[in-house]
């Protein structure tokens, strides 16, 4: 018997300048002057390579740039009679705000001179009033994990769905800036697959009134956007565990590659170049685990005392089992997960997600360590829709509407 849960949200956030934006995208600010005589540069064209995204300098050679996804970039300012120049590598984290700022000196037209600067990180970020950390793609696939719980396992105050001791559904789980978490039991809906995470947020206190219905913490995840260039990847691994230790827990000392396999590929791409993208992503994994039982009994075998006292193992050889090992904390991960975005213009776009998990799995119980086919098989099945329009209405002001929708059993 299972229960099945079905919910319906709306969120409608607005976004104005005084205001951090709502946990899906960050902010570039800066001031661009003359390296010479460092006066302030007005009108200078201010830009992210590879996106719409843009601002033009004040009077004070101030500009800001709202909206952006959290991601690597690299920004360039152009100006009559100025060299252009290239800052890479500019960090945006989810809610904060990132500070570029810009010297350019004078050159010949002619010569088309070019100046590329590398990013610093700054030591203190005075915009985080929270305690929070932050985990990019980049650092995602350079850390020895295969889901994203692990990399949030990483993270100080976080243990096992707790946070600083907080009970458990306390947290609140947010995938692309609409809330995710069960209202039945305060958990994550569906899972997400690290491939599909640009970056990870988790915010461990003092989290900001945008957040609600969150006691310990929120989990703030934010997926990758489609691109205009065809691309993808493809990831497969094998393994197993090995001990010499062996005894009615573990069978650890027969090495077996097909114990552990991992089947995991994405694509993305324009489907109208500069209109309609996509980002696919798929992943089968089984994993046997590394406790074991040994089948000494089957699930229908009675044991009993009979008149005489004597205790009777099995009442028929039907009972009997073969004393294989059977692992006893397996589990079994179907993921898929998609990602259209379609821009009507520079000002508008509409973005829709669909994520599912399908997890079959075996929790290990030592009541039946000696009747391993007798333990509860588990699953657990999640699909999450998510629709957001993002509309630009200036330079300064945005609003978001956001739709989710998710089945769970």
């Amino acid at each position: 018997m299972h229960s099945l849960k079905k919910y319906l949200l709306l969120v409608m956030i607005f976004i104005f300048p005084t205001l951090l934006p709502a946990g899906t995208t960050g902010k570039i600010v800066g001031k661009v002057v003359d390296k010479k005589n460092n006066e302030p540069l007005i009108g200078v064209n201010i830009f992210i390579t590879g996106t719409t995204l843009g601002a033009t300098t004040d009077l004070e050679g101030s500009y800001f740039i709202l909206n952006i996804p959290p991601g690597t970039y690299n920004l360039e300012a152009q100006y009559i009679g100025y060299s252009t120049v290239k800052i890479q590598d500019v960090k945006v984290n989810i809610d904060l705000t990132t500070k570029m700022d810009f010297g350019m000196q004078e050159s010949v037209v002619e010569l088309a001179e070019e100046i590329v600067v590398l990013a610093e990180r700054a030591l203190v970020v005075k915009d985080l009033t929270a305690s929070t950390a932050t985990v990019n793609s980049s650092e995602i696939q350079a850390l020895p994990i295969t889901e994203i719980s692990e990399a949030l396992a990483l993270q100080a105050g976080y243990i096992n769905g707790h946070v600083r001791g907080g009970r458990s559904g306390e947290v609140a789980y947010w995938i692309d800036g609409v809330p995710v978490t069960d209202a039945y039991d305060g958990q994550q809906v569906v899972d997400v697959n690290k491939d599909m995470v640009e970056q990870l947020q988790f915010i461990s206190g003092a989290f900001n009134a945008e957040y609600g219905q969150a006691m310990s913490g929120i989990v703030n995840i934010t997926t990758k956007e489609p691109s205009n260039k065809f691309g993808g990847n493809l990831t497969l691994y094998a393994g197993d565990y090995y001990s010499t230790h062996n005894d009615i827990y573990y069978n650890l000392n027969n090495f077996n590659p097909t114990n552990i396999y991992n089947i995991d590929g994405g694509i993305y791409g324009p489907i109208i170049p500069n209109k309609l993208s996509y980002y696919i992503n798929a992943r089968y994994i089984y994993f046997s685990g590394w406790y074991y039982g040994k089948r000494v009994y089957k699930p229908n075998n009675i044991s009993y005392t009979d008149s005489t006292g004597n205790f009777i193992l099995f009442r028929d050889e039907s009972g009997k089992g073969d004393n294989a090992y059977v692992p006893m904390n397996w589990n079994r991960k179907i993921y898929y997960q998609g990602k259209l975005i379609y821009n009507f213009n520079p000002q508008m776009k509409i973005t829709y997600s669909l994520i599912s998990d399908n997890v079959d799995y075996e929790d290990y119980d030592r009541n039946y360590k000696l009747d391993p086919d007798g333990n509860l098989n588990r699953f657990r099945r999640g699909y999450t829709h998510l629709l957001r329009l993002t509309h630009a209405l200036s330079k300064a002001t945005f609003y978001e509407v956001g739709f989710s929708y998710f089945d769970k059993s």
